[in-house]
């Protein structure tokens, strides 16, 4: 074999056995399922959203929901959070409870809803 057959095939090995060894960041995932290059972590998209208020009677509410200082969504139930990956599957006084679009997009381990309160519960009302 030439240096460059050698080359080409060394490479090649090491690509695969870099593979194998797992993604960067070191979390295990399934070799059965396609990886993403998002790290799959609900968790960490959520944690900085806040909902910042809530409107309505009955089952008809709408909520203001900050995923950052400059993007507020409003949303009402049953509407889906672009890019797609959480829903709205309870909004009321309360507050609101976004649940993962599909079992395939959950993460392995992680919760499958996640529960935001609402900014005005247990405030005390001037008299």
């Amino acid at each position: 074999m030439n240096n460059g057959v050698r080359m080409m095939l060394a490479s090649a090995a090491w690509f695969a056995f870099a593979a194998a060894q797992g993604n960067a960041t070191g979390i295990p995932r399934d070799p059965f399922h396609p990886s993403s290059s998002v790290v799959c972590s609900p968790l960490n998209v959520t944690r900085h959203w806040q909902l910042k208020g809530v409107i309505g009677a009955g089952n008809h509410w709408v909520g203001w929901l900050a995923q950052s200082d400059a993007l507020w969504l409003k949303l009402k139930q049953g509407e889906v959070i672009p890019p797609g990956r959480w829903q709205v599957s309870q909004l009321d006084s309360a507050g609101m409870r976004l649940t993962t679009v599909t079992q395939a997009g959950a993460c392995d381990g992680s919760p499958m809803t996640v529960s935001l309160a609402s900014p005005f519960m247990n405030k005390h009302v001037a008299q």
